[in-house]
């Protein structure tokens, strides 16, 4: 049984059903992820049961807001389609008719994906999320696909918001956004207390460079029963790629959405150009300026990070936020600390490289089924191997001092890795989690 911890050092991670009988009238269909044992971290309403947004209550990892190891202040939430239609400006749409399927909960790496249809019937979404065991922070990859089933002509799309539109209502007062190499803006959020885009220069910013990043940061609301202000919130783009009928766009935009809780905020969207007449794709938008055409689709991963605030109220073991001053919490340079000290790379000679964020492997048939080599990393960096023959026998190696040594983080013997079953192909997946430092070596080599 996984508990608070699996393995030593780390935090188990879980993706499960969340039974809201007897809270008010919510029902409905709700997920809870959650690291450790201590709490929700980051809640899903793929109904909107609750009429709010599709990630509700946020909660940040080993961060003292009353009590240790207990629940932490809530920071949600968030929202993956939001788009309203050109010649229905008065309805806004989002992903409807939503199925689940638990593919893995845990305790190294979850896979759930929510797949369903806009409301009006025009786009595909299928989403896939992926929380992994770690010592550090709550981070969660978020896998968005989304095809257009027909012409689409829009005065709003976002793929991805940061806060929501109907669940915002936290206390950031700066909002700021980059790339590995540096900030490229910071600026205040004003009181504006209404919604909507503030004018056009707020819509289609173009985020280019290595880890783009967007931060919610410095939150000034005080709340004494649950305090809040001890977190703020980011999240990197570290894969982006939208075919527009045959047109390709791997620079990832951004819009700035004021939005309206009880108090001002920004939701920040990941989206599309906003140029007149999209010249960026051609022909195929027929001069216009919102349109996406029949067929196109756009593919994005998303690594959304709940990042503590205030190092006096951490009390996690992580090396590498024990070692940033406290000055820098509560800052931009803690956003460009995460994007930049994530970016993986991953080079493999046996196995073929399906994914970097979270890392994942095609295995050869053969004793080392994976060989392959990491570079970066913080907190724990999950390693998934596809295509096993058989689900035992299989032993994570690093390459140390020359010599190959077994990667060991058991406390009652196996309690460390995760292996999961597809029966479409009939073979296994061995899923590790390692605190990757620099450039290591590993593989994956059946032992008995």
């Amino acid at each position: 049984m996984a508990s608070s911890r699996w393995g030593a050092d780390a935090y188990a991670a879980s993706h499960a059903q969340l039974s809201l009988i007897g809270y008010s009238n919510a029902g409905g269909h709700w997920d809870e992820s959650a690291l450790g044992a201590f709490g929700e971290s980051i809640t899903y309403d793929p109904d909107l049961a609750l009429g709010r947004a599709m990630i509700d209550d946020v909660r940040p990892l080993l961060v003292q807001s009353v009590d240790r190891w207990s629940w932490t202040g809530n920071v949600g939430g968030a929202d993956f389609l939001r788009y309203r239609a050109a010649d229905q400006p008065q309805w806004i749409r989002r992903m409807s008719r939503v199925r689940s399927r638990y593919v893995a909960p845990g305790p190294v790496l979850t896979d759930v994906g929510y797949s369903g249809i806009s409301s009006d019937g025009r786009v595909r979404g299928d989403l896939r999320v992926q929380m992994g065991r770690t010592d550090d922070l709550v981070r969660t990859w978020y896998h968005l696909e989304y095809t257009a089933l027909e012409d689409v002509r829009y005065d709003r799309f976002a793929l991805f918001q940061m806060a929501a539109d109907n669940y915002g209502d936290n206390g950031y007062t700066r909002v700021a956004y980059g790339n590995a190499d540096g900030v490229l803006a910071d600026r205040a959020i004003d009181d504006h207390r209404t919604t909507g885009y503030a004018d056009a220069a707020d819509r289609g910013i173009a985020l280019a460079g290595d880890a783009p990043w967007v931060m919610l940061y410095d939150n000034r609301k005080i709340d004494e029963r649950l305090p809040e202000q001890y977190a703020d919130l980011m999240y990197v783009i570290r894969d982006f790629e939208a075919d527009i009928a045959g047109v390709t766009l791997d620079t990832p935009h951004i819009n700035l959405h004021r939005t309206n809780n009880g108090q001002s905020q920004i939701g920040v969207e990941l989206g599309l150009p906003h140029v007149e007449g999209s010249p960026w794709c051609g022909a195929a938008c027929q001069g216009e300026t919102r349109f996406i055409p029949a067929g196109s689709t756009i593919r994005a991963t998303v690594e959304y990070l709940v990042v503590p605030a205030d190092k006096a109220r951490y009390y996690g073991a992580s090396d590498y936020l024990a070692a940033l001053p406290a000055e820098l919490w509560r800052s931009t340079t803690m956003a460009l600390t995460l994007a930049a000290g994530n970016m993986i790379e991953v080079v493999a000679t046996v196995g073929a490289v399906r994914r970097t964020h979270p890392i994942e492997i095609d295995a050869e048939s053969a004793t080392v089924a994976a060989d392959f080599s990491v570079t970066g990393g913080l907190g724990f960096v999950p390693i998934r191997v596809h295509g096993l023959p058989r689900h035992d026998g299989w032993q994570l190696e690093r390459l140390e001092g020359g010599a190959w040594a077994p990667v060991e983080q058991a406390v009652h013997g196996n309690d460390f890795w995760q292996t999961t079953f597809d029966p479409s192909t009939q073979t296994y997946t061995r899923t590790y989690s390692v605190p990757n430092r620099g450039r290591t070596r590993y593989r994956l080599v059946w032992r008995s």
